[in-house]
């Protein structure tokens, strides 16, 4: 059976911040704030963006998960492509109209 939720008589923004968070942390949080309901579309999260170290870590994680495992292959082809478009963001910087008409 699967447990009710703790949430079902609150109003319809309170549902939406707590799905959001829900969607996010796999934990229902009844006592956060990181998800705002201030526009007109629904499920609008507004949460802090994660570093290059931090998703580093998550694929890391990750990595190390599907690796304990003997059916992981697929796994750990996802977890290094990962790591891989996170490395090549975190090198990415952004550049000046200068540096396009700079000689070389």
């Amino acid at each position: 059976t699967r447990p009710e939720a703790r949430w079902t008589t609150t109003s319809g923004s309170a549902k939406r911040s707590r799905s959001c968070v829900r969607a996010v942390t796999g934990v229902p949080d009844e006592d956060s704030d990181e998800c705002v309901d201030d526009s007109e579309e629904p499920n609008v999260c507004e949460s802090k963006v994660s570093t290059s170290a931090q998703a580093l870590d998550a694929a890391d994680l990750l990595r190390r998960f599907f690796g304990a495992h003997d059916d992981g292959e697929d796994g750990l082809e996802i977890a290094a492509a990962a790591e891989k478009a996170i490395i090549r963001l975190k090198k990415t910087r952004q550049t000046s109209i200068m540096d396009f008409f700079a000689a070389k």
